[in-house]
C-alpha cells in the first residue's frame, strides 16, 4: 500500500536543473535520494516523486500563471486530497532590507497580489484594480506559527559573497546574520528592483492591509489562488530563501543587483524540508490541522 500524500512540496525550477541539485527541485531530489514513487499528473509539468513518509516533491514552472495552472492540476489529481494535503511552495525570492538580509528565510503570512493594481503617472501610489475576487490573502496563523516552531534551530548557510554584499547596507537586518523570519509575500510576474518600484510595493500591500512585505516573488499569490478554490488554503505554506535585496544600498539605483544569489536555494531546501518532514513524520499530529503551540 503507497504511502499517502501528506506534503506536496512545490518549487518553481523545474527538470532542466534537478539532475545536478543545482536548483530548487534539484536539491530535494538530491536531498532526499530516493523515493517510493513517482506520479505523472495530467496538466502539470513536472511528476510528483513521493518519499516513503509521504513528502512528494515537483515543481510548477516559474510565474504565477504556471503556478496557479500546476497547483490545480495537482489538487484535481488522484494523488492528492485537498481535505488532508498541505502544500508548501519552497523557493527564492528577493528580500526587503528591512525585513531581512541575503540568505535568511521568510515564512509568509500574507500573500499579495503584485499583477492585479493601478498605477497613475509617476507617483509611488498603487491601488488594486478593483475588479474579482481578493487579491491578498492572509494565511492560516497557527499554521504558520507552527511551522514557525518546527523550523526553530534550523542552521541557516552563509557564505562570503553574501557577506561582502550585505556590508555595503547600512542598518539591520540588513547587515544581520541570515536567520528565519516571517512577513508579507509579494507575488507577480513583474521582475523589478529598485527604491521607487519598492515605494510602490509599500503602497499597495498597505492598501490592503497586509502587514509590511519582506519578500517578492513570482509564484505564491497563484498557488494560494488554485489552494483557495479547493477550500485547502488553511493548508498552504511559502518558504523563501532570499537570494538577493530588491534594491540598491542608500540612495543607488543600480541595475543588476538583484542576479546574486547566495545561499539561498540551500537555506529554502533545509528549512522547507524540516517543515515538510515535521508534518509527514508526525501525521497523527497534523492530519486534521497543526498542533496547538
Amino acid at each position: 500500500m503507497p504511502s499517502p500524500l501528506r506534503v506536496l512540496v512545490m518549487t518553481a525550477f523545474g527538470p532542466a536543473v534537478a539532475s545536478d541539485g543545482s536548483g530548487e527541485l534539484g536539491r530535494w531530489i538530491d536531498g532526499y535520494g530516493e523515493f517510493e514513487r513517482e506520479v505523472s499528473v495530467p496538466g502539470a509539468p513536472t511528476a510528483i516523486r513521493v518519499t516513503d513518509h509521504g513528502v512528494g516533491v515537483t515543481a510548477t514552472g516559474m510565474g504565477p500563471t504556471h503556478a496557479a495552472a500546476s497547483t490545480t492540476a495537482y489538487l484535481l489529481s488522484d494523488a492528492v486530497n485537498p481535505e488532508t494535503t498541505y502544500f508548501l511552495t519552497a523557493g527564492v525570492a528577493g528580500v526587503s532590507p528591512h525585513a531581512g538580509t541575503v540568505g535568511s528565510v521568510v515564512l509568509a503570512d500574507h500573500i499579495v497580489n503584485w499583477d492585479a493594481k493601478k498605477r497613475y503617472g509617476k507617483g509611488t501610489s498603487v491601488e488594486p484594480w478593483g475588479f474579482g475576487p481578493a487579491h491578498a490573502y492572509e494565511l492560516d496563523r497557527g499554521l504558520v506559527d507552527a511551522a514557525e516552531d518546527a523550523a526553530r534551530g534550523v542552521d541557516l548557510e552563509d557564505t562570503p559573497d553574501a557577506r561582502a554584499h550585505r556590508e555595503r547596507y547600512t542598518a539591520a537586518p540588513a547587515v544581520d546574520a541570515p536567520a528565519i523570519e516571517r512577513g508579507t509575500s509579494v507575488a507577480g510576474a513583474d521582475f523589478w528592483y529598485g527604491h521607487t518600484l519598492a515605494n510602490e510595493v509599500d503602497s499597495l500591500v498597505d492598501y490592503h492591509g497586509a502587514g509590511s512585505y519582506a519578500t517578492t516573488e513570482c509564484e505564491g499569490f497563484g498557488s494560494a489562488v488554485a489552494c483557495d478554490r479547493f477550500q485547502a488554503l488553511d493548508r498552504y505554506l511559502s518558504v523563501r530563501a532570499a537570494s538577493n535585496f530588491d534594491r540598491p544600498p542608500q540612495d543607488e539605483d543600480a541595475a543588476g543587483e538583484w542576479r546574486l544569489k547566495g545561499p539561498a536555494f540551500r537555506n529554502a531546501y533545509r528549512v522547507g524540508r524540516v517543515i515538510a518532514d515535521e508534518i509527514a513524520k508526525n501525521w497523527a499530529d497534523w492530519r486534521d490541522g497543526p498542533p496547538d503551540r
